[in-house]
């Protein structure tokens, strides 16, 4: 099977356009979705397959398949034009065309198909998830109970390094249980820094001595 290089070129905007698409359906996509890390084929992942351009019309080439115990799954009579393609599998993070780092680049990129086109080495990587679990004491040793657990992702930016999300969704959380232990799930690979909040909350002298003077009296 003769290998074809892909053309690939970044969406900025992607404008839905009334009517199909032109063009036969003569073009196919054949790819294979693989584990980011380590390159291991990740079977029964879910590929999804979407012409933005034309999502108004029913006619559209739009699918979803099962990869199969290689990783592997194909798209046929697809019409010539854009197309982006995402792949999920439970326990990693999505994965789409073009992406190169677990957290996802905007704009996607688009893969371009011509008419009758051909395409067999299509590679879709997805990131498995990490965990951090843990357990917080306090001074003493002692677990703490109900207090709330955040977990930092470490970014480089204009090369300093900084910490929290760049993204809209928040940051990770978890509260520690009854023996002060924690889990944070459904992490991106990366460096973290794991923090607990804490609040400083400021009290009249006057108030502290007499609550002092009073739990003397009560002792």
């Amino acid at each position: 099977v003769a290998v074809l290089a892909l053309a690939t070129r970044a969406s900025a905007q992607v404008i839905p356009t009334t009517g199909a698409p032109p063009g036969q359906r003569t073009a196919m996509i054949v790819g294979q979705v693989v584990d980011a890390t380590t390159g291991a084929p990740i079977s029964e992942a879910i590929v999804r397959l979407t012409m933005p351009k034309y999502l108004d019309d029913p006619t559209t080439p739009k699918g979803r398949v099962m990869a199969d115990g290689e990783g592997r799954f194909f798209f046929s009579d697809l019409h010539p034009g854009e197309y982006f393609l995402q792949a999920t599998k439970d326990g990693y993070a999505p994965g789409t065309y073009g992406q190169r780092c677990a957290e996802r680049q905007s704009p996607l990129l688009s893969l371009s198909l011509a008419e009758g086109e051909r395409l067999t080495d299509v590679t879709l990587k997805v990131w498995k998830h990490g965990v951090i679990a843990g357990t917080v004491v306090d001074e003493a040793g002692e677990p703490v109970v109900g207090v709330a657990v955040r977990a930092l992702v470490k970014n480089v930016v204009a090369g300093r390094p900084r910490y929290g999300n760049l993204q809209s969704f928040a940051e990770p959380i978890a509260t520690t249980d009854d023996r002060g232990m924690f889990r944070l799930s459904q992490l991106m690979p990366g460096t973290y820094v794991v923090l607990v909040p804490s609040t400083q909350t400021t009290l009249p002298a006057a108030f502290l001595s007499g609550n002092a003077l009073l739990a003397l009296q009560v002792a």
